[in-house]
């Protein structure tokens, strides 16, 4: 897979997967708000621990937690970005259809009524963008994203492109 083709699938994700850490940050919160005030009522001790040190390991888990959630968001900025420099490497009508549904997420039917396209034609037109977009030098792809950018492919990523 091109350096460009994961940008633009990291793009498409980026949403779904923030909203995801996003759920798991605030089910963690509220089960560790729920939990503490019964905790006190109880009292504190515990054979492995008082509760106490097991509610502040959650707090740091829940700290890690929001951690990864901006530094998703600050990957996905940058993933647009990136794909926004991609597409000025297009013509208009493929750049308007790869903006609508990699950086909206507009579904392909919506995007190509949008435009003025029949569904057939919005599939060619990005299909033929994408193919273009490929075909941009991965050195050239590394050097519009941050210098820490990982490129390292997931397990999923890794699926994907097989």
């Amino acid at each position: 897979m091109s350096r460009a083709a994961l940008i633009l699938r990291r793009c498409f994700a980026a949403d779904g997967e923030i909203e995801a850490l996003q759920f798991q940050y605030d089910l963690e919160r509220e089960m560790a708000t729920d939990v503490s005030p019964k905790l006190e009522a109880a009292g504190d001790r515990h054979a492995a621990g008082t509760h106490s040190e097991k509610v502040a390991k959650g707090g740091c888990e829940m700290a890690n937690r929001l951690d990864e959630i901006e530094k998703r968001k600050a990957c996905r900025s940058a993933e647009k970005i990136a794909v926004a420099r991609m597409l000025k490497r297009l013509p208009l009508s493929q750049g308007k259809l790869i903006h609508l549904y990699y950086i909206k997420r507009i579904p392909l039917g919506v995007a190509a009524h949008k435009l003025g396209f029949s569904y057939g034609y919005a599939r060619r037109v990005k299909k033929e963008a994408i193919e273009k977009l490929e075909a941009i030098p991965d050195d050239e792809v590394t050097a519009m994203m941050p210098p820490d950018y990982s490129f390292v492919l997931t397990e999923e990523e890794a699926q994907v492109g097989k």
